[in-house]
């Protein structure tokens, strides 16, 4: 299995140095994660719920086919290389969209203030996986404003990355903003989330160094971002190593292979144990990555409501609803663990069933297909809008593009308010933005 990764990550590299302006393009993300999952399942040949159905793959290819086909739909006839592609130097458009200091303060303290909450209503963090954790009204608010951390994050990459600027402290400080409180909590995502971000915009702004790089300053400014994206990029691993391992200790991977030995290859635990001090990353997200296409499948066969329209991935709102409204999130998830045991193998408990699995508790297996192409239609004419406002605002929207279509393979967009108020914030800030550049434009009239 090993092999294959490497053999799958040779492919993708090869595509995007062949293709660099692919790697902004979202389209890509959402392929290549879900190739990911789809490359373990086949060759791993673990199968805790037996094979999947000829129904569920041909619902993914329907989904996923829906969702490009009316993305290219909303990009109005052009295609991905023309609008990632054809720009000229614009410094000016693209320092202009800069955003307000003051985003970022908002973002920190709401940073600050709900980390702070959670150890004060929790006690010591980032010490094992964290099932429930309380947090007061006070923590709840700060909650709303930590995502902007994300957006002054990628629209501050962004700039510096075209404009051959120096890489702030501000905009670092913004990317660990938004890591720790998911890192306090025992969590990984956000630090996949920012890499990925930043691996869009820096292979993608690459390509048009040459155009913004007027002097030997710029040129060493250039370097310069190189090594502390490198720099970054290895502390984010290390920090990623460490909750993998505090989460994942040798007591869960004991217990998984005692469980599943039956359902594994032959050869699949001496493979792992040649693995040494990565063997429980690897067998972690190995099984992350194994469990969703199968959680899906039963989704699919099995789950016949509650349906929620919206409620279940809006579950910051429904999760607070009274149990007799028959509204709150959690029912879904009963009836879904429900299906897990008694579908699944002694040791399957499910996992997180992809986006689309996320989706059919909200609008049924159909409902879901049409949400599919909706968003792929939004989320492409959100490109075409790039091609005329070639922007520092615009491309950090696109980079996070990116990173929600990776996501899809676990959760969807809207599941989590980290990963969707990213686009609110995105939304906010980007309004008031345009606002005051039109009011700068109308007053120099004046």
């Amino acid at each position: 299995m090993i092999g294959i990764y490497i053999i799958f990550a040779i492919i993708l590299m090869s595509y995007i140095i062949i293709n660099k302006h692919e790697i902004i393009n979202d389209t890509f993300w959402l392929l290549a994660s879900w190739s990911l999952i789809i490359i373990t399942y086949l060759f791993s040949g673990y199968r805790p719920t037996g094979k999947i159905q000829a129904d569920t793959w041909l619902y993914i290819i329907a989904c996923l086919g829906g969702f490009i086909f009316f993305e290219k739909i909303g990009m109005g006839g052009k295609k991905n290389a023309e609008i990632f592609n054809n720009h000229k130097d614009d410094r000016q458009n693209i320092s202009e969209h800069e955003i307000s200091i003051v985003y970022f303060i908002i973002g920190i303290l709401g940073t600050s203030i709900y980390v702070f909450d959670l150890y004060i209503q929790n006690g010591a963090l980032a010490t094992g996986f964290k099932t429930s954790l309380e947090v007061s009204i006070i923590g709840a608010i700060a909650n709303l404003f930590y995502p902007i951390n994300y957006v002054y994050y990628v629209n501050g990459l962004s700039s510096s990355i075209f404009l051959s600027k120096k890489i702030t402290i501000k905009t670092f400080i913004s990317a660990i903003a938004y890591i720790i409180p998911c890192v306090v909590q025992s969590g990984r995502e956000n630090i996949i989330l920012i890499m990925i971000s930043t691996v869009a915009i820096f292979i993608y702004g690459s390509r048009y160094k040459k155009n913004f790089i007027i002097n030997e300053i710029d040129k060493i400014r250039s370097r310069k971002q190189v090594l502390l994206v490198i720099f970054g990029g290895i502390m984010a691993l290390l920090v990623f190593m460490y909750v993998s391992q505090t989460r994942y200790s040798d007591n869960e991977a004991k217990s998984f292979f005692n469980y599943n030995s039956e359902y594994l290859p032959s050869r699949f635990m001496e493979e792992t144990n040649k693995l040494g001090t990565f063997k429980n990353v690897y067998l972690n997200m190995f099984q992350y990555y194994c469990a969703q296409i199968p959680s899906l499948d039963l989704i699919i066969r099995y789950y016949k409501g509650p349906f929620l329209f919206g409620l279940f991935n809006f579950n910051m709102i429904s999760r607070r609803l009274p149990i007799s409204w028959g509204l709150n999130y959690a029912d879904c998830f009963l009836e879904i663990n429900n299906i897990y045991l008694e579908h699944g193998t002694r040791f399957f408990v499910g996992g997180w069933a992809t986006a689309l699995g996320s989706m059919i508790p909200d609008f049924n297996i159909l409902g879901t297909f049409v949400i599919c192409c909706i968003l792929g239609f939004c989320i492409g004419r959100s490109k075409y809008k790039l091609f005329y406002e070639w922007n520092s605002m615009r491309i950090g929207l696109q980079a996070i593009f990116c990173m929600e279509m990776y996501y899809t393979v676990q959760i969807g967009p809207l599941f989590q308010f980290p990963l969707w108020g990213i686009i609110l914030w995105w939304f906010i800030i980007y309004k008031v933005r345009i606002s005051t550049i039109r009011l700068n434009i109308i007053n120099e009239q004046n």
